[in-house]
């Protein structure tokens, strides 16, 4: 009898062992009914509805990266709403039923949304003022001894360090993590131009024009030149960066608003046009919209 007992007993812990790893192997893996693209560019407070094909629960990674607004009754839809805060935020779909299943997205969230998607697709020009430089002054010494190209601040202004140093590394970063490509980079022979470029750090060579270079050359028609330059661009799905300065005394800051009134490390945003056009101006990139981006 005590055997029939065991037996009986044994069965049915087999059955129900069995049973649920039959359930196991039936339970769907998370995924995603519409898709939400992985580094996706949003505008700040947007709702993004997910879809799964599970119950989820929603996980924000960042402090303050934005809040869950609502979900359905079985928490497979449920909506984020971006933050008002520009930044980079990542949130975690978590299913339920068992939780080692994550899906993880990654927002860029900014008011540039629109001019960031048209630099993807390449065909403009940014010219950069360069970065924040405070240190030292301009000595206009003898054209003879180059002074313009000195990387000495006794000789000629130079970047703030760590402040213009930290500017262009987190520009650079920024351009990127929005996968902003560049295929060129002409500077102004400045060593604060060049080394603006260079702490960019966006694999690109980086070529030195007089045209863009301050006071020692043709400084009359410097900003003349400038178009000129943008306008010589060929167009391709890469961009083309110039480093360079304000101030242009031949020509009144009200005809030459954007060029002329660039703070440190923002960028006057051309669009190039076919058949040696003129460009046709978009709009300023604020150094901030680039270097929030980056915490």
């Amino acid at each position: 009898m005590k055997k029939i007992f065991l037996i009986a007993t044994l069965s049915l812990l087999i059955s129900y062992l069995l049973t649920s790893c039959k359930k196991e192997e039936n339970r769907p893996n998370l995924a995603l009914v519409s898709e939400v693209a992985d580094s996706l560019l949003v505008p700040t407070d947007t709702n993004i509805v997910f879809t799964a094909n599970v119950s989820i629960r929603l996980r924000i990674l960042q402090a303050n990266g934005g809040i869950f607004i609502s979900a359905n009754s079985d928490s497979t839809n449920i909506v984020y709403r971006t933050p008002r805060n520009v930044g980079i935020y990542t949130v975690q779909l978590i299913n339920k039923a068992d939780t080692s299943q994550k899906i993880q997205r990654t927002f860029i969230v900014s008011p540039q949304v629109q001019l960031f998607r048209a630099l993807r697709r390449g065909g403009h020009v940014l010219s950069f003022r360069h970065a924040l430089a405070a240190n030292g002054s301009d000595t206009f010494r003898d054209f003879s001894t180059n002074w313009w190209k000195s990387c000495d601040n006794t000789v000629a202004r130079q970047l703030t360090i760590p402040d213009g140093r930290v500017q262009s590394e987190k520009m650079g970063r920024a351009l990127r993590v929005l996968k902003i490509p560049v295929g060129r980079i002409i500077s102004s022979e400045y060593c604060r131009c060049i080394q603006t470029a260079q702490f960019m750090n966006l694999g690109v060579n980086i070529e030195t024009s007089p045209l863009l270079t301050y006071y020692v050359y043709d400084e009359a028609n410097r900003y003349a030149n400038t178009f000129r330059l943008i306008r010589e661009q060929a167009i391709s799905n890469r961009n083309i960066l110039f480093i360079t300065h304000v101030g242009y005394p031949s020509v009144p800051p009200n005809l030459n608003p954007v060029l002329s009134t660039l703070n440190q490390g923002d960028a006057g945003v051309f669009r190039l046009n076919p058949n040696n056009a003129e460009p046709t101006y978009v709009q300023v990139l604020r150094a901030n919209d680039l270097t929030d981006l980056i915490r």
